[in-house]
Order: structure tokens, then sequence, then C-alpha cells
């Protein structure tokens, strides 16, 4: 985080300082390691809650994906069972969702599904904290600042739902930066490098849009709309200048 910015909580921090650590694995040998550990395909889906209801993702796992069946109001009888992967429509605000994923158990969403099954690729298991809605942030890498210790942990989680990461410290690798304030130190080297800058609104809004798979969230058309302004959250004066010139620097102040 910036000095202008929010601290964030041990929690938060502790869990970023994890994400951290996980990405580095991504370079060298070690990527081939924990690769070989997530190749798994899909074997047994438990379908807890509402998502019992949804004929179209319960035919693709028998009928296009070949998969076992299983049905629980909660999921909670099949927590022992270390071969099942859990089906959940709801990721935010849902009791038997939380108990789940704080049982470390693999969770993914409908949306996966159905992308996976049009692109006519496997589906496979998640890692067993990362619980996968949609990979329709497949290789995004936010980092955070400037934002609030609660707007932080809503990144992280909405960013992790759709398969992208959070870096704990602005690098060379981050695909996007999530602030909400054209300042400092962390906003400076994005710019920089050309490092897209964005209000968290594109992640709620890419989130809202979770489960129509034919939308890309990371466009420029989708992005342009939730892109930070160059002057957002500054305070500009100006002084010396005429009534016609200061109004016309007061419109492209707003505007940008």
């Amino acid at each position: 985080m910036d000095g202008e910015g929010s601290v964030l909580s041990s929690e938060v921090a502790a869990s970023l300082l994890s994400l951290e650590v996980t990405e580095s694995f991504t370079i060298g040998e070690k990527s081939v390691a924990r690769s070989a550990s997530q190749v798994r395909r899909v074997n047994r889906v438990c379908v807890v809650g509402i998502a019992r209801s949804n004929t179209e993702v319960t035919d693709l796992l028998k009928n296009h994906f070949g998969i076992e069946l299983l049905e629980s109001e909660d999921g909670y009888e099949f927590t022992e069972d270390a071969d099942i992967t859990f089906l959940c429509s709801e990721f935010i605000d849902c009791r038997w969702f939380k108990y789940l994923n704080s049982c470390q158990k693999p969770i993914i969403g409908p949306a996966l599904i159905r992308k996976r099954a049009v692109d006519g690729k496997p589906l496979l298991v998640p890692r067993p904290n990362r619980p996968l809605y949609t990979d329709s942030m497949s290789g995004v890498r936010i980092a955070l600042s400037g934002l609030s210790t609660k707007n932080c942990r809503e990144a992280v989680d909405l960013v992790h739902f759709m398969g992208g990461s959070a870096q704990r410290i602005f690098s060379a690798s981050t695909t996007h930066l999530i602030t909400d304030i054209a300042r400092g130190k962390t906003y400076r080297m994005a710019v920089s490098i050309g490092c897209r800058v964005m209000h968290l609104d594109w992640l709620r809004a890419a989130w809202a849009a979770r489960d129509s798979i034919q939308i890309s969230v990371t466009t420029t058309d989708f992005m342009n709309r939730y892109m930070v302004e160059p002057f957002c959250g500054l305070s500009l004066w100006f002084v010396a200048y005429d009534e016609k010139d200061l109004t016309e620097m007061k419109e492209k102040t707003i505007e940008n």
C-alpha cells in the first residue's frame, strides 16, 4: 500500500502475503510441480442448494463431462470425501458456501461448467482454497492501492472467484492496479509501465456479468468505463486564468 493508502488488516495482509508466495511458484521448476498437482479432472460433484434446479448445468455435468452427481441441501455430509467437488450457485453471503470454503473444499460455479463445455476444455478440480465461479479473469493479476480494508477484501475475493490473482506488492507482472485515486507511488509506477489503472467497480461489473459467458470483461470496450480518470480524487487550483479559460479548464477537469 502507498503512504496515502489504507493499511490492510492482518487478515487481508496475511492473505495477500500468502498469495504473493503462491505466485512465486509460477517461476522456474516449481511451476511444473504445482501444475502437475492441479491437472486432476473432476470425477464427482455434489450439487448444493439451489444449484440442484439448474438442469442445464447438471445435464452438462452428466452428459458432456460424464461426471457422477450427488445432491445435498448444504453439502455438509460430504465434506469428509476428498474426491468430491462442490457446485454452488451463490458465492456471496451464502451460509453453506462459507462453510465448505472454510473446510477448504474445492468449489466451482455454474458459469465455469458452461464455459468449459463451450470451449471444449476439461473440467479440472480447482485449488481447495480458491473457489472458482468462472474463469473470466484468467491471467489477470491485480495489485491494490489506496483502498479501505473492506474494499481490499472484496477485490481479492472477486478476482479469485473469477480465476484471477492478487499480489500484495505492485510489480512488473501486475496487469491491473485497482485504486480510486490518481496519485501515489504505486499509481505513478503503474502509469509509467502502461499498466491498466481501474476502479473497484470494474471487478464488481465483471462479477455482475459472471453468468454471461459470452462477455469478455478484459476487453478494452468493457474496461474503458471503469478506468481511473487522470484527475480522480485530486483537488486542482487554477490561478491567473481569465473567465473563459477558467470555465474551459473546469469543464476539462470534471470530464477527466
